[in-house]
């Protein structure tokens, strides 16, 4: 039986390959943050992972998801992915062109990070995603903003051009986030590097989300301070 040749992938600066990234480690922090991130959108949920790379991330996700699915344009990369990551719960994943191809099935949860900007029609990739995920389903995606020129990117963005491109796919109601050095913050922050947005596919997800939000703050506002405590980490005293 012969022994399978093993595949090397080089860091271009690119896609993250997480044994080379001692080169970035600012970089390699940032990556994993989002994904990071999006670890309690996909708790028990069928999730899919567009533009996966090296499938580092399908890894994260799978420790907490249902099941992962991580699509690339890339052959080489997916091969790399597949035997290079510790899978902790079912995992598939497939070659395709997202500017191209539709995505044929139905997702909990979709994440997309780092690739919008890299996308002639990125409309295309949206109406797509909208389409396959599940009714209370929703996209966690993240986008640089304000940068300079950069070679691999098809435009550079705003709040504002971003906030336009994903509303013309999905709700008004998004939650927004934005990611410095310093982490993930809840809002749009002038000194962002990347947006971060969670977007539902409808509008009564969204709601019932924020109302739950509303109403575990104002139970935990009633609490006595001492209550309070009780139910903070001693880690975070």
């Amino acid at each position: 039986m012969k022994e399978k040749k093993k595949i090397n992938l080089n860091y271009t600066g690119v896609r993250v390959v997480p044994n080379k990234m001692h080169v970035d480690v600012v970089n390699w922090m940032l990556h994993l943050q989002r994904y990071v991130f999006a670890l309690k959108y996909c708790v028990n949920r069928k999730v899919l992972d567009v533009a996966c790379g090296s499938g580092y991330g399908v890894s994260l996700l799978s420790s907490v998801a249902k099941n992962v699915k991580g699509i690339d344009i890339d052959k080489k990369t997916i091969e790399w992915a597949k035997t290079n990551n510790y899978f902790y719960s079912p995992v598939d994943f497939k070659i395709s062109n997202i500017e191209k191809e539709k995505i044929d099935d139905k997702f909990d949860c979709i994440v997309s990070f780092e690739t919008i900007e890299h996308l002639k029609k990125p409309k295309f990739l949206l109406n797509n995603i909208k389409d396959c995920l599940n009714d209370y389903g929703c996209l966690i995606f993240s986008i640089p903003i304000n940068e300079p020129h950069n070679e691999f990117h098809e435009k550079n963005y705003t709040w504002e051009s971003i906030d336009d491109l994903i509303k013309n796919s999905f709700s008004p109601y998004i939650e927004w986030y934005s990611q410095t050095i310093e982490g993930i913050f809840k809002g749009k922050k002038k000194n962002a590097f990347f947006v971060i947005g969670v977007a539902y596919k409808n509008l009564p997800v969204f709601l019932k989300r924020l109302e739950r939000k509303f109403y575990e703050t104002g139970r935990f506002l009633k609490k006595k301070t001492a209550e309070r405590l009780r139910i903070i980490p001693k880690s975070r005293w």
